[in-house]
């Protein structure tokens, strides 16, 4: 049935108000696409601008997307530069500043704060490299290299508790498992818990008997493990030092 008339300016009431509510939309507005316009009788035309202007949005939101993403990478370009200098400076608490507010601002991705703490660690910066492994930890809690290196800077600052737990976390992962149970043993190894690490390698060894890293490690832990039932009972773990994986771990 036909429109009252009362019903037909209701309907060209509600026309209009959602017209105008479109044309101050934030994507009309940000993408600057050209506004809706209605005139009673005229509905098909006003039909065809809809049309017109749906295809006009995705194309437009995602040359806006991308130009974003390049104002922001640029951006974390410039930051990172700033830090990087400040920190072969050996200004570390300029670094410090520069590399938080990187974090902070700009949501760089897990290996972007990966290779922060690194640099932190090359210049043996313990504590701030553990903040951006952490950091990249919380982007990728699965990420092997994060959970292996936190691992290393946590063993370095003798806190074998998370160290271990880094390790074995990175073990879960399923990432190049073979080469994260060896780092496990050499890690049970540096920290002179010898039982465990004669279970890691052995594990190696299971998978691959004739891998020569492992063979070495295994001949190296027997030569130190007397007691292997009791040892952890009987023996503290090892005085502070730097084990030689340690060191090609965070330096590289």
């Amino acid at each position: 049935s036909r429109l009252t008339r009362s019903e037909q300016q209701q309907v060209k009431e509600l026309i209009e108000r959602v017209i105008s509510r479109v044309n101050l939309s934030d994507a009309i507005r940000r993408l600057q696409l050209t506004h809706l316009r209605y005139a009673p009788g005229k509905e098909r035309e006003l039909l065809q601008q809809v049309y017109d202007l749906m295809e006009a949005i995705d194309p437009a939101e995602k040359a806006y997307a991308q130009n974003r993403q390049e104002k922001r990478d640029a951006r974390v370009r410039e930051v990172r530069q700033k830090a990087d200098e400040a920190l072969a400076r050996k200004d570390v608490k300029k670094a410090v500043f520069a590399y938080r507010r990187l974090a902070r601002e700009h949501s760089p991705s897990a290996q972007t704060l990966l290779e922060i703490g690194k640099s932190f660690a090359a210049v043996y910066e313990e504590e701030y490299a553990l903040e951006f492994y952490d950091l990249a930890l919380k982007e990728d809690p699965q990420h092997a290299e994060a959970n292996t290196l936190a691992a290393f800077a946590y063993l370095k600052l003798r806190r074998v508790d998370k160290a271990e737990e880094h390790l074995k976390l990175a073990l879960a992962s399923g990432q190049d498992e073979l080469r994260n149970q060896l780092t496990l043993a050499q890690f049970y190894a540096d920290a002179r818990y010898w039982d465990k690490a004669h279970e890691a390698v052995r594990k190696v060894l299971e998978t691959d008997p004739e891998h020569q890293v492992g063979k070495k490690l295994l001949a190296r832990i027997e030569k130190k493990v007397y007691l292997p039932e009791t040892f952890l009972e009987q023996e503290e773990p090892a005085p502070k030092r730097e084990s030689s994986l340690l060191r090609r771990l965070t330096r590289r």
